[in-house]
């Protein structure tokens, strides 16, 4: 197939790519992925977000004023992720609430990778999650929820009509 320079510059001015336009996705997705560590009693993983989702959330939340939510200050980056996190995520056990820390971040490609640990819980109790990222701004906008326990996996996935669910053991 010969070379065809049309259809390369057709490619980027219709994803905006090389031109610092943000390109438009196809579908809208967030992906939160935990293992269960026996040792601490704890969920540990990763919360994966589209960045240029997050930061129009982040924008019109009011939680950023536009700028660049990683050029600057780290410290300050984690602390308005907590923020929104903490607004849009939420994991109970036997009726309370279980904490939500975030150990750091990392930009990779189009996406946050944002690393949370969930605070203790027994093994035997229900897991209630409410997961609402994105889903306030983003019609299509779907969170999926997978969890790693002793050699088990579950699933679930969240959209704006069931933003809820319990995993049973």
């Amino acid at each position: 197939m010969a070379f065809r320079p049309g259809l390369l510059l057709f490619f980027c001015f219709a994803t905006g790519w090389g031109m610092g336009l943000r390109p438009q996705h196809d579908f809208y997705l967030s992906l939160t992925e935990l293992t269960y560590d026996a040792e601490w009693g704890c969920f540990e993983g990763k919360v994966k977000i589209f960045s240029d989702n997050l930061h129009d959330a982040l924008q019109q939340e009011g939680l950023i004023d536009g700028g660049l939510i990683f050029s600057e200050e780290k410290v300050q980056s984690l602390s308005v992720l907590a923020r929104y996190l903490g607004r849009h995520l939420d994991f109970r056990a036997a009726g309370r609430p279980l904490p939500i820390w975030l150990t750091g971040v990392e930009v990779l490609g189009d996406a946050h990778w944002i690393e949370v640990e969930i605070g203790q819980t027994c093994l035997d109790e229900p897991l209630f999650v409410e997961n609402r990222i994105l889903l306030d701004h983003i019609d299509e906008q779907v969170n999926i929820l997978r969890i790693r326990r002793l050699g088990e996996e579950y699933m679930k996935s969240f959209n704006r009509r069931l933003a809820r669910g319990t995993i049973r053991w």
